[in-house]
């Protein structure tokens, strides 16, 4: 057996291992974004329904709520951005030969501090809402 054809059929099938695990994580990420867009949306639509019920005590707690459910589509559209710019650099990596593993800035990691940022100025602002009535 030619030694040559069994390494470059090796670097073949590995290539094509990597390009198929970034596809699977940007799917992922896919989904998880359109489930914070969804999810944004969502109370937005709860935050309307209840100003329209005789819930009137929700209302102080209208504005921060929008905001929060601004801030999750706003964070959804960043990490569809942010992972398909990563997939489409990964794709290039492979096919230029180029690909080098390293560390990298992380989609998971920055989508994570903003869900902090987003989740803590949302408690400040009901923590806020309770003191201040």
């Amino acid at each position: 057996m030619d030694t040559k054809r069994v390494e470059h059929e090796s670097d073949d099938l590995a290539r094509e291992r990597t390009r198929l695990a970034a596809e699977r994580t940007v799917m992922a990420w896919i989904r998880t974004s359109l489930a914070m867009i969804g999810f944004g949306f969502g109370i937005d639509k709860i935050v309307e329904s209840l100003r329209h019920s005789n819930l009137s005590f929700m209302a102080r707690f209208e504005s921060g709520v929008r905001w929060f459910g601004i801030g999750m589509v706003l964070l959804g559209i960043y990490a569809m951005w942010a992972s398909l710019s990563e997939y489409r650099r990964i794709l290039n990596a492979i096919d230029t030969g180029a690909f080098v593993y390293g560390p990298v800035r992380s989609v998971a990691t920055t989508v994570g501090k903003w869900l902090i940022i987003v989740g803590t100025f949302a408690l400040l602002n009901l923590l806020w809402r309770l003191v201040h009535p």
